[in-house]
């Protein structure tokens, strides 16, 4: 993969005559000096210095884990600010014709969707602005005693194809006996048909889903742990049909994945709820919460990823 990286960044250096000497030759040494060619090279007219950066990033995404000293946060002047945050807009510009829900927390939990799944803030629940290194906003900050986000009401059709979408950072410890905390769930009466997004006790992500029959359970845990305290994409996807699907994905990879012959019921006089399921509750910071009503690619989860990693500045790894 490394060499992947270093014959496409050759490509784009060696072709662009803005790189100064001695840079002009192409890509030496791996993901390091590449970023300090890019640091070298004179942004030519129409593409600016956070676009170059983002280049290497989503590079370094699909190629599946090249450290690269991404530090976006470092080089960018106030007047690139705005640039920065348009150009990271615009890699998640493709996905909303089947974006049901999306939630931002910038000081609210009003649905930027537009279908105005807008929420209620439940207990202590508040916005940090700590989440977010160029400026772009805040992000939900729950305390795990009685914190969470009630939208009053269904935002999907739970019987087809879907995705949920979530950047979180944990804070807590899980007690082996329970309750795992919730990052997202829509929760039912019977219970066929309700889902969870949750973390275990060990710190895998799980997701959980009622079927057809009442209390007939299928879930999926992944094979990697998280770790308290640092930011993690996490995207479940459920596959339906005659035989069901789900899928997750932490950080733009693909962890786990499971095939079950039930039937997908939709949830009656369901809820759905971020940070809680009526049972666990979340510790720590939740943000940019998307719900979509198919089953995303691969490829667009990556840009979800990709557009996350710009806006909190993170190095990519």
């Amino acid at each position: 993969m490394r060499g992947i990286i270093v014959k496409l960044l050759n490509c784009f250096i060696v072709n662009h005559p803005f790189c100064s000497p001695p840079y002009k030759g192409g890509v030496r040494g791996g993901s390091n000096l590449a970023i300090e060619q890019f640091n070298n090279c004179k942004s030519p007219k129409g593409f600016t210095l956070i676009e170059l950066l983002v280049v290497v990033a989503v590079l370094g995404i699909l190629a599946g884990g090249i450290l690269i000293a991404l530090n976006i946060g470092g080089v960018l002047g106030k007047a690139n600010l705005t640039k920065a945050k348009k150009f990271a807009a615009q890699l998640e510009r493709g996905l909303v014709i089947s974006q049901v829900g999306k939630w931002s927390f910038e000081g609210n939990v009003n649905d930027t969707s537009g279908y105005n799944n807008t929420g209620t803030l439940q207990g202590n629940a508040t916005y940090d602005v700590s989440c977010d290194k160029l400026g772009f906003g805040q992000c939900l900050k729950l305390d795990g005693d009685g914190d969470y986000v009630d939208m009053n009401t269904k935002v999907l059709n739970s019987a087809g194809n879907f995705t949920l979408s979530a950047w979180i950072k944990p804070t807590a410890a899980i007690s082996p006996s329970g309750p795992y905390p919730s990052i997202v769930s829509e929760i039912g009466s019977p219970a066929a048909g309700q889902f969870i997004l949750r973390i275990t006790d060990t710190f895998r992500i799980q997701f959980f889903r009622q079927t057809g029959v009442l209390n007939n359970t299928d879930i999926i845990t992944t094979n990697t742990a998280i770790a308290l305290g640092q930011w993690y994409h996490i995207v479940a996807v459920n596959l339906g049909g005659t035989s069901t699907t789900l899928q997750v994905y932490i950080n733009g990879t693909k962890d786990s994945a499971v095939t079950t012959t039930s039937f997908w019921g939709g949830s009656v006089v369901p809820r759905t709820l971020i940070g809680y399921d009526l049972n666990g509750y979340f510790t720590g910071l939740i943000d940019e919460v998307q719900i979509y009503s198919e089953a995303l690619t691969l490829s667009q989860i990556q840009e979800i990823y990709a557009h996350g990693v710009i806006r909190r500045a993170l190095a990519i790894r």
